[in-house]
C-alpha cells in the first residue's frame, strides 16, 4: 500500500514568480504521481508546469539543471528588479551569480531570494548588464549556468536648463539646454508652444543643445522652450527672450544678400532699416564662419553694399 511521506504545502508566491510544490510516495509496485488543479488535472503540455520524479529515485544522483532561468528586464530607475533562477539536481546544486562583464553585482540592496531568485532593489543605471546565474553540483566543478540582460532606463532630466535673458535689438541671443538620461534623450525647441523649425537666423547646434537667434527684432520676442524626451520620461523648461528696443534708433537692415564672386570674395548688399534712417551715418560689417563662434571687424561703410575678398 502506498504511503505519503512528503506532503504538499500551501506556499506564498511572487506575481510572475515561482511556486513549488513537492509530494513523495513510498509503496510496491511504485506509485504513478498525478497532480490536479481545482479537481482538474494539470495540463503537463503547458510550459508553465514541470513535474520532476520523485519516489524511490529521489536518492539517485543527478547534474544540476536550471528550470527556469532569468529573463531579460528593462525596468525604470528605483523599481525592483527579480532575477529568476530555479534550478535541480541530487544533491541540491548551489546557485550563485555573476556579471557577465566580470564587474561585481554589489551588495547594497542586492538579496538571493529562496534558493536562487535575484532581487536588486530600487534599481540604477549601473546595474544595467547581463546577469549569469549559475547552478553548482557540490563538491565538483560541474555546473550549469543561464543569463539574462537587465536594461535600467532613467528619464531625461536637465542638467542645465535655458535661462531668460534680454538682448538690444540686432543683436544675437544664445540658449543653452542641456539634458541627461538613458537612454540619452533628443531635444526638441518651442516658440510660443509652436515647433520651432531652424532656418535663416535661427540655428540650432550641437544636437540642439544649442540655440542661436541672430539679428534678432521684435518678432523674435518669445518664450522658448526645451523638450528633453526618451523612452523613459521627458521634461521641459521654458526660458524668455526679451527683446530691448530704444526710442529713436534705427531698425536693423533688411534683406541681407551675399553673393559670391569667387572662391575668395563676396558681395554683400542690403536695403536700409524701415524706420528712423535719418540718423544712419553707416554701416559696420562683420564676417563669421559658419561653424565659428566668434566674428571678426570687415569695415564701416555709408553704402548699403560691399565687396570682401581678393
Amino acid at each position: 500500500m502506498a504511503e505519503f511521506h512528503v506532503h504538499p504545502h500551501s506556499v506564498r508566491a511572487d506575481l510572475a514568480g515561482v511556486a513549488r510544490f513537492q509530494c513523495q510516495i513510498h509503496g510496491l509496485p511504485e506509485p504513478a504521481i498525478s497532480w490536479e488543479k481545482d479537481d482538474r488535472a494539470v495540463d503537463t503540455s503547458d510550459d508553465r508546469y514541470t513535474l520532476l520524479p520523485t519516489g524511490s529515485q529521489s536518492s539517485v544522483y543527478k547534474d544540476p539543471m536550471i528550470l527556469v532561468g532569468p529573463e531579460n528586464l528593462t525596468l525604470t530607475v528605483h523599481q525592483t528588479a527579480i532575477l529568476e533562477c530555479v534550478a535541480t539536481g541530487f544533491p541540491r546544486p548551489i546557485v550563485s551569480w555573476s556579471r557577465l562583464d566580470g564587474r561585481p553585482i554589489g551588495v547594497e540592496g542586492i538579496q538571493v531570494l529562496g534558493t536562487g531568485n535575484l532581487m536588486i532593489s530600487d534599481v540604477r543605471v549601473k546595474h544595467s548588464g547581463v546577469y549569469v546565474c549559475a547552478a553548482n553540483k557540490p563538491g565538483t566543478r560541474l555546473r550549469r549556468t543561464a543569463q539574462g540582460r537587465l536594461v535600467v532606463q532613467a528619464p531625461a532630466e536637465f542638467v542645465q536648463p535655458p535661462q531668460s535673458i534680454a538682448r538690444p535689438v540686432g543683436t544675437t541671443a544664445i540658449f543653452t539646454c542641456l539634458a541627461q538620461g538613458e537612454p540619452t534623450p533628443q531635444l526638441t525647441w518651442l516658440k510660443n508652444g509652436q515647433i520651432l523649425e531652424p532656418g535663416g537666423h535661427v540655428k540650432l547646434r550641437n544636437n540642439n543643445s544649442t540655440l542661436t537667434i541672430s539679428s534678432i527684432s521684435q518678432e523674435d520676442e518669445a518664450i522658448y522652450q526645451c523638450i528633453a524626451e526618451n523612452s523613459a520620461g521627458s521634461s521641459q523648461a521654458s526660458a524668455r527672450l526679451t527683446v530691448l528696443w530704444a526710442d529713436g534708433l534705427p531698425g536693423i537692415p533688411t534683406d541681407v544678400i551675399a553673393d559670391a564672386l569667387s572662391p575668395t570674395s563676396i558681395q554683400v548688399s542690403w536695403n536700409e532699416p524701415a524706420q528712423n534712417t535719418q540718423d544712419i551715418i553707416g554701416y559696420v560689417l562683420h564676417i563669421r564662419k559658419t561653424a565659428g563662434s566668434g566674428s571678426t571687424f570687415l569695415t564701416a561703410t555709408e553704402k548699403t553694399v560691399h565687396c570682401w575678398g581678393g
